[in-house]
């Protein structure tokens, strides 16, 4: 790829490095780029005039490895070197950038996060164009977009020529998380599907015979009719199939890899594995028909079998099998490289070395960034009236999120004792104003005792289930979920279980039924690898939105907890540093034993 190169352009480099380019000879440096080689005059002054201007020190760390830099950079002076960890997680120098070069094209085309690391080796003035201003050139100039000469070797989702959108974003993408890889299932399998289509169409002809044949009117028309229902039903069923074909797809991120698959009407279930957790790719082709149209499955293990995800009849298995074990790589080394400048900035900070000045200053430590925050879909409280009567279905407490059971779920249990109280309320009043002789034993005997108790046994039944569901609580906290069951009153008491989301290996959601898909309500299942087993969040109301507030919440906890383990090892290891620089300076470099 050229992200693999950092996407250095550029002719004859310059070998003074102290040399500068002109403001002419730079653009036409860019003008004969590839990507913009196609453009009129007047449409490359309209890229022109995004053109920026950044100056970087000595030591300044203009691109990190793992980054999300996605400018589009010109060097008109000083001198850069290109550095990448390799698979011995050492930080090598693959490259130079010197005046003139162009570089971070792929970045800059795609908005993937960045490959290699680039440090200014002098200090450095650049052009630079900024992907979102540039993005914004090509909605408001769509000539512009046909007219670009896009790299043949850009990610599979790289946008094209003459292509005005790029892929939509799904709903549980995260704003800086890139599709790396998208895919549905092979076409054969919706043509494998459409055998049952072969029988009708035989029995149709066998039919048609039938008509042309037969004498007796009467059995002409049913014979047509039969005809016509088949027909019918052919063309619902080979729609129905290409719709649950065009359903399901399978997504590669640069964070995740993600399989979601819907059945029409009935079903919608989504699973996911994080790209840093990912263990071992397989692939299988079931026979030698797959062989031929190059369509099989690929498996996606990560800590063990309860986080599986599986692309099954995907076309050319061995090339997304490919993408996704090289993205898993890129994303280990992009992860290390983000450690290994976390550590350069703590032994600078304790040190006390400023880049691009000589000698030594005091530096301020930078105190890292905090987790970020679950964004809160809902900015309701459990406290209040309201809440208490009528709870919502997704309440914010704190750092805590309160599911319950979806509303439809407590009309089916309530609504049968309250069209009891209805009609029993109904009876009473009719026996009263039309039966008097038994409106007087009912009301006017010690009988309207049980009458009475009929009635608060009604009620309470009513209130009881209501209660049972009230009291039905799934909670996720900042570091766990819990599932609390708690009977109505007391009565029965109360289990609560509850699991760590470090413990938790795998969350799925699943949409079960029309009537389910109707009201987006389901079940979000958690597979955890301690003696909590699986928890299940049952009949809740938006079980996808669930699963993603339960896998950011493991993101930020991850993150957190890696943050704080690095930053104590950085800072144990500055101090070994800092000691060993101050016992240096009081005694030097130690002296020769006699």
């Amino acid at each position: 790829m050229a992200d693999d190169r950092q996407d250095v352009q550029g002719g004859n480099p310059s070998p003074a490095s102290e040399s500068s380019e002109t403001p002419r000879n730079l653009l036409m440096r860019l003008r004969v780029l590839p990507l913009f080689a196609s453009l009129t005059d007047e449409q490359f002054r309209a890229v022109a005039n995004l053109l920026r201007s950044e100056q970087a020190q000595l030591s300044t760390r203009l691109i990190q490895q793992g980054g999300l830099n996605t400018n589009l950079y010109i060097l008109r002076r000083g001198l850069g070197a290109l550095r990448a960890l390799d698979a011995s997680d050492r930080e090598q120098t693959v490259g130079q950038l010197q005046v003139g070069d162009i570089f971070n094209e792929a970045a800059f085309l795609t908005g993937l996060r960045n490959s290699r690391t680039v440090e200014a080796l002098q200090p450095l003035v650049l052009w630079y164009i900024p992907r979102d201003t540039f993005q914004a050139l090509l909605i408001e100039r769509p000539d512009i977009q046909t007219n670009l000469h896009y790299p043949e070797n850009l990610p599979p989702t790289a946008p094209r020529p003459g292509a005005q959108h790029p892929h939509p974003r799904f709903d549980w993408q995260h704003p800086n998380e890139q599709v790396v890889l998208f895919s549905k299932k092979h076409p054969w399998v919706y043509w494998r599907n459409l055998w049952p289509l072969a029988i009708a169409i035989v029995t149709m002809l066998a039919l048609g015979l039938l008509v042309r044949n037969e004498p007796n009117s009467t059995l002409v028309h049913i014979y047509q009719a039969l005809i016509g229902v088949l027909a019918a039903g052919t063309l619902f069923y080979a729609v129905y199939q290409f719709v649950d074909w065009q359903n399901d797809y399978y997504v590669v991120t640069d964070q995740r890899v993600v399989h979601r698959e819907r059945t029409p009407f009935t079903r919608d279930r989504q699973s996911e594995v994080p790209m840093n957790k990912i263990q071992d790719v397989g692939t299988d082709r079931p026979g030698l028909l797959s062989y031929l149209l190059d369509y099989g499955d690929v498996t996606i293990d990560a800590s063990g079998l309860r986080a599986r995800v599986r692309f099954k009849d995907v076309p050319k298995p061995n090339r997304i099998a490919d993408a996704l074990l090289s993205q898993s790589t890129r994303t280990q080394l992009d992860t290390h490289a983000t450690q290994r400048a976390k550590v350069r900035a703590e032994l600078i900070s304790e040190l006390r070395i400023a880049p691009g000045t000589p000698g030594s200053q005091p530096v301020v430590r930078r105190r890292p960034a905090p987790a970020r925050q679950v964004a809160q879909r809902s900015g309701n409280s459990l406290g209040g009236v309201r809440n208490t009567l009528a709870p919502y279905m997704r309440a914010v407490q704190g750092d805590s999120i309160i599911y319950r059971k979806h509303w439809l779920r407590l009309l089916e249990v309530v609504s049968g004792p309250i069209l009891g109280v209805v009609l029993y309320v109904a009876f009473l009043v009719l026996v009263r104003t039309f039966v008097p002789d038994l409106s007087a034993i009912l009301f006017d005997t010690p009988v309207i005792l049980a009458v009475v108790l009929v009635g608060v046994a009604l009620l309470f039944t009513t209130l009881y289930r209501y209660e049972d569901w009230r009291n039905d609580i799934y909670i996720l906290t900042s570091d766990r979920v819990v599932d609390i069951d708690r009977s109505p009153f007391g009565l029965g008491g109360s289990t609560k279980r509850e699991a760590r989301l470090t413990a938790i290996q795998n969350v799925n959601s699943d949409i079960n039924g029309v009537w389910d898909n109707a009201f987006n309500m389901g079940t979000v299942i958690i597979q955890t690898a301690g003696s909590e087993g699986t928890l299940r969040f049952e009949s809740v109301h938006d079980p996808r939105g669930i699963q993603r507030d339960i896998l950011e919440r493991m993101e930020a906890l991850d993150a957190r907890v890696r943050e704080a383990q690095s930053l104590e090892r950085r800072r144990e290891f500055a101090e070994w540093v800092g000691i060993y620089d101050e016992l240096k300076k009081l005694y030097g470099d130690g002296q020769q034993s006699q």
